[in-house]
């Protein structure tokens, strides 16, 4: 949202008038121009001046030794030039070396060793069938989920899944750090995306977002056993729907909210004219519909409940934030 805040793109209604450069007095018919007859008169005499030197074979003798010294001189002086800046490259080198070696307290500082599985190794050991215990430490900040990691694959979703394939991964970047993205292919249910956070204790898996973990589950948003959602993974698509308390199409800006394993959606308002309303249809322009928002839930004219934007709090399902999180309240 990267480097780095999205802009919107202002289209002009009509071609911008070509620029053409402006015409000045002809002056093809000047050339010398500004010399006037002296600048000719110097030029016939340098050309008469030039036939007598080369009719001379003392002249050409002459000028012949001039031409071979500075050819040798110049050569010379390259020479001495290059190897002066060479070494002045090795000088700069040493001191650079003496340098990290005064800072390092060694010539040579040892790179940091890996801690734990690779990623790879980590995105198979989180999807095999070991205990749910078992990869509680696995995960980005276990002291704090450990109940909803435990939740998830003792009676969740992950309680049911049987991994087919696990895909080769794909790198990538947000605001927390570098990840490595890894699909994974169910027998019995929709694909999730396992993320292994780079971290100088090794890779971590981002649990919450291969669970499309939500801090109230989407059966109680529908049911509307919900005032406030501090974080919601969904997809969101472009709707046409205005009705009820957000029928002013020119005050909100409607989406469809929907998350993968749920057949129910919901209508999600935004608030027109601001920056989240920009960044969400240029997502939307580029094929990417995946968002973690804070929500108001409120009444709609329907049975089912009706979500306000307060907060675009991430672009995809990652923890760590890609932008900074844009209150709409």
């Amino acid at each position: 949202m990267s480097s780095n805040d999205p802009k919107r793109v202002h289209q002009l209604s009509s071609e911008p008038e070509r620029l053409r450069p402006s015409r000045g007095p002809d002056v093809t018919h000047l050339r010398g121009g500004l010399s006037g007859t002296g600048e000719r008169r110097r030029s016939r005499r340098f050309r008469q001046e030039t036939s007598s030197a080369r009719a001379n074979p003392f002249i050409r003798a002459v000028w012949s030794i001039l031409i071979v010294l500075l050819i040798c001189g110049g050569g010379l002086v390259m020479l001495l030039k290059m190897r002066r800046s060479g070494g002045e490259r090795v000088a700069s080198a040493a001191s650079s070396e003496e340098f990290l070696q005064v800072r390092a307290g060694e010539a040579e500082p040892e790179a940091a060793e890996w801690q734990g599985p690779m990623p790879a190794e980590l995105a198979e050991r989180f999807t095999s069938s070991i205990p749910p215990e078992e990869k509680v430490p696995l995960v980005i900040n276990p002291g704090e989920i450990e109940e909803e990691v435990l939740k998830f694959f003792r009676e969740g979703a992950g309680s049911r899944e049987v991994v087919k394939e696990v895909s080769e991964p794909v790198g990538f970047a947000t605001a927390r750090g570098v990840y490595e993205g890894f699909k994974i292919d169910f027998e019995n249910a929709p694909p999730r995306v396992l993320c292994v956070l780079i971290t100088e204790e090794g890779g971590k898996v981002d649990f919450k977002s291969y669970a499309r973990w939500n801090s109230v589950p989407w059966k109680k948003i529908v049911a509307g056993e919900a005032e406030r959602v501090d974080e919601l993974r969904v997809k969101v698509d472009p709707g046409n729907y205005y009705n009820g308390d957000h029928s002013d199409d020119g005050k909100w800006f409607h989406l469809i909210a929907s998350t993968d394993g749920e057949e129910e959606t919901l209508d999600l308002y935004v608030k027109r004219g601001g920056l989240a309303e920009r960044i969400l249809k240029d997502m939307l322009r580029i094929g990417k519909n995946a968002v973690t928002i804070t929500v108001k839930v409120v009444d709609g004219p329907g049975s089912k409940p009706v979500l306000e934007l307060e907060k675009l709090v991430a672009l995809g399902w990652n923890e760590g934030l890609d932008l900074p999180g844009v209150d709409e309240s």
